[in-house]
């Protein structure tokens, strides 16, 4: 009879776990937001000139952010799927290296977008009806302001050397930096005081909901801070950081207070690190943290991004003790453990007192350089130091394949060695590079330590070395892919 009242009970919680689990499923169903692309690109990031010359940028090409605290970041494919915290997300979508849209959706959108004129997406909506300007607020904000070189006049302000570029191979041999930031800096601050008028007649018209307008309206508001306060001096900087309010930081759901109070704090340190005795980053971190108890959340992530320059350019003594001061006083334990997967190499000691390079080849496996070398014996080695976020070396990497399939280069070996790079990053790059098959990619693990990069002075990239068919360096600084140079010199040698 027991045994039998056992079972049942038994059954019972099995089929109570089901039912939750189902509801749970078909409740994470109902709220999932779905996005569609007619289109996936594959250059989101990168503009080719009619040169030959491209440009990179390695920001996002579609984030997230779900709650205050939580952002996600994903590559674009045919359907992307978002797993919602509150009833709104705020999306970001870059769709070239200059521009990007800003649109906020709800629980169980599901939307689609289709890229039109000069690229812009345009963005449909499947299970509800909105207002015209609720999700296409930023596709008819583009055609309301003038556009230059393809550019609105904010892409302009925030990516002058693209646009300096476009005009200089157009012919335009007078134009300058300096000169675009003076001639565009006047025309953004009347654009974004133009468009916070336009912007309160949309949402008095009933063109633009009250959610999205407050959006907006948000944006445009610290957007128009960021360019109004452009005096960095520490008393200006000083008296910014007065009107902090730690509450509002914590809760930002858009995220554009944070972002406005994180660069005043990023620009503060800036301008007091000369200030600053002994090493500069250790002692900015020392004096952010005693400014913890002043501004909560702002010093904490101030102190992690100090705390990342510790990590990558001090010495390994002075990287595991800051990064166990900031461990100690961090609560949230997601935040140690996503730096300690980053930076897990830097904060290895048998790694970082290896003399020899390190590598970790794309398949997983650990060698060192010399060892590397000595497998070539009886070849010429050409070597590629390059990393994920250097837009010259990504550009040099197509006449690099060039050489790669030219049969007159059949016997040289090509190895390419991602420095002061991050694991994820150089993966996600492998297509850019043309090196997801390739077997010579490796990443190095101990940039900071090797005394191979401290003595061959590797301090800019990309950089090319050659090594005779006995292993010996003989060129310490080649000709890149892209000099036709560099075919004589590998092929005499």
């Amino acid at each position: 009879m027991k045994e039998c009242m056992k079972k049942k009970i038994l059954l019972l919680m099995c089929m109570l776990v089901y039912i939750t689990c189902f509801c749970a499923n078909i409740h994470k169903k109902s709220h999932t937001v779905v996005l569609t692309f007619d289109t996936v690109k594959s250059n989101y990031d990168t503009i080719f000139f009619s040169t030959g010359a491209s440009v990179i940028t390695p920001q996002p090409i579609l984030s997230f952010r779900l709650s205050a605290d939580k952002k996600e970041t994903v590559a674009p494919k045919k359907n992307v799927e978002i797993y919602p915290i509150l009833d709104i997300v705020a999306v970001n979508h870059k769709y070239n290296p200059t521009s990007s849209v800003d649109f906020i959706l709800h629980s169980g959108d599901s939307i689609g977008i289709h890229y039109v004129k000069e690229g812009a997406p345009f963005i449909e909506i499947k299970n509800r009806i909105v207002k015209k300007y609720d999700l296409n607020y930023d596709y008819f904000k583009r055609q309301r302001y003038p556009i230059s070189e393809g550019m609105q006049t904010i892409e302009i302000v925030k990516n002058p050397s693209t646009y300096f570029y476009k005009k200089l191979i157009k012919g335009n041999k007078t134009i300058s930096i300096p000169k675009i930031l003076q001639e565009f800096y006047p025309k953004l601050l009347k654009e974004l005081k133009d468009e916070s008028i336009w912007l309160d007649s949309l949402f008095k018209s009933s063109q633009v909901s009250e959610k999205e307008y407050k959006f907006y309206k948000e944006r445009n508001k610290y957007t128009l801070l960021n360019l109004n306060h452009r005096d960095n001096s520490i008393a200006h900087l000083d008296s910014l950081l007065k009107g902090y309010n730690d509450s509002i930081y914590r809760t930002d759901l858009y995220g554009f207070y944070k972002e406005y109070y994180y660069l005043v704090g990023v620009n503060y340190l800036n301008s007091i690190q000369p200030l600053l005795k002994n090493d500069k980053f250790t002692a900015t971190y020392d004096f952010i943290e005693n400014k913890k108890d002043e501004f909560g959340l702002l010093s904490q992530d101030l102190l992690e991004l100090v705390l990342k320059n510790i990590l990558q350019k001090s010495p390994i003594e002075q990287r595991q003790k800051y990064f166990n001061n900031f461990s100690n006083l961090v609560s949230d334990t997601s935040i140690i453990s996503k730096l300690k997967s980053e930076y897990e190499n830097l904060l290895n000691l048998d790694i970082a007192i290896t003399n020899d390079l390190l590598l970790l080849s794309s398949q997983g496996e650990k060698i060192t350089f010399d060892y590397l070398i000595r497998q070539c014996k009886g070849k010429i080695v050409y070597v590629d130091f390059w990393a994920s976020w250097c837009a010259p070396c990504l550009e040099e990497m197509n006449y690099s394949k060039r050489l790669r399939d030219n049969k007159k280069f059949n016997d040289i070996v090509f190895i390419y060695l991602a420095l002061n790079d991050k694991e994820e990053r150089w993966k996600q790059k492998f297509e850019n590079a043309h090196l997801r098959d390739y077997k010579h990619n490796y990443l190095i693990l101990n940039s900071n330590d090797a005394l191979f990069i401290k003595q061959n002075k590797i301090n800019t990239l990309p950089r090319y070395m050659i090594f005779d068919k006995l292993g010996k360096l003989i060129n310490k600084d080649a000709y890149r892919p892209s000099n036709n140079k560099i075919y004589k010199i590998l092929l005499n040698d």
